[in-house]
């Protein structure tokens, strides 16, 4: 590892702002919210969001959150959840919409609303229901379903809405080891470019590219090798590369940060890059994880690319009051991948 003394690196970057709106649609969420969602990765499934163009509507975005149950025979549920603060207040309403374009048939996909001060039920759940249409019956695949939210008739239900989820349960009928997807809202992007530059500096924490044999810090698993093969290196003379190919094991977490040498620390936003190449076709990921539990993971990104395939990645997020962050690069199933040259910037 090559941990080199603090230096700043100063950017300029260029601020946007974003300014989005639904264009049909509840007051639950727009765009802007979407850097608040919260995915869930675990042994029974996992979810993963991103914003891509509406299908059939040019010019819109939505949110598109694929799900994939590996456990049916569980009592668990995957969830794409979002804390809004300040509380949602909907007292204004009765009944709320909330388009969907799922990919397949769904009957399953379930959203649930929280207000504290719900009496009725010992989930305190505003609406808790799969989503249907409003000709009722299943989500029906590859169209728009606009989908009712009937909303409780007493406005302290629905005044201070602190949880909306949109979930699965592992036992429902969605099927096991595939992927389904959902596009959920249709918004309508605008952007502004400010003229002026902000100043943004970046303190390097630690950094490895693997050319040297010292690598503390830096905690290699699941196999994971060095390799000088000019085919798999990424760049220089050598790259850390994990081949799941022949393994069994769902999720190959080949390298780690060492959590007691590397150190995230509580409330500051990291930025962590690095070099990869694809050596098989597969499924990759990579996070920051506490040793509290994997329900407070943050800065999931996770892409599937043929081999051959090569690029940077990088991940972002500010760490929570948790303990003894650290950062994980794996393989999910099958595949093989090497990296390079990774490095975890502080923000200032």
């Amino acid at each position: 590892m090559m941990v080199s003394n603090r230096r700043a690196l100063v950017i300029s970057v260029w601020c946007i702002v974003c300014i989005v709106s639904m264009v049909r649609g509840s007051e639950l969420f727009t765009l802007a919210d979407f850097d608040d969602w919260d995915t869930e990765q675990n042994a029974n499934g996992a979810c993963w969001a991103e914003i891509a163009p509406a299908p059939n509507a040019p010019g819109l975005l939505s949110i598109k959150v694929t799900y994939r149950i590996f456990n049916k025979d569980v009592t668990d549920w995957i969830d794409f959840a979002f804390n809004p603060i300040p509380p949602r207040d909907v007292s204004e309403h009765d009944v709320l919409y909330v388009d969907v374009y799922p990919l397949q048939d769904a009957d399953y996909l379930t959203l649930k609303l929280v207000d504290p001060d719900v009496t009725t039920n010992i989930n305190h759940s505003a609406f808790e229901s799969p989503l249907s249409p409003i000709t009722g019956g299943p989500l029906r695949a590859n169209q728009w379903n606009r989908c009712p939210v009937r909303l409780p008739s007493r406005k302290e239900f629905k005044d201070s809405l602190t949880h909306i989820n949109f979930y699965i349960s592992c036992r429902s009928r969605v099927p096991a080891n595939e992927d389904v997807v959902f596009y959920i809202g249709k918004f309508k992007p605008s952007q502004v470019a400010k003229q002026s530059a902000k100043p943004v500096s970046l303190h390097l924490v630690a950094s490895v590219d693997f050319e040297k044999d010292a690598t503390k810090g830096w905690l290699a698993r699941a196999g994971a090798t060095l390799t000088r093969k000019s085919a798999e290196v990424v760049s220089g003379r050598v790259s850390l590369k994990c081949d799941s190919t022949a393994s069994d094991r769902q999720w190959n977490e080949f390298l780690h940060t060492d959590p007691m040498v590397i150190k995230f620390e509580a409330g500051k936003r990291y930025i962590i890059l690095f070099d990869y190449k694809v050596l098989a076709n597969g499924n990759y990921y990579c996070l920051l994880r506490s040793t509290a539990g994997i329900e407070f993971d943050c800065g999931w990104l996770r892409w599937n690319e043929p081999g051959g395939s090569r690029g940077t990645k990088m991940i972002s997020c500010t760490i929570p009051e948790k303990p003894n962050y650290y950062l994980i690069i794996g393989i999910h199933g099958a595949g093989a991948l090497a990296v390079d040259n990774v490095r975890i910037f502080e923000l200032d």
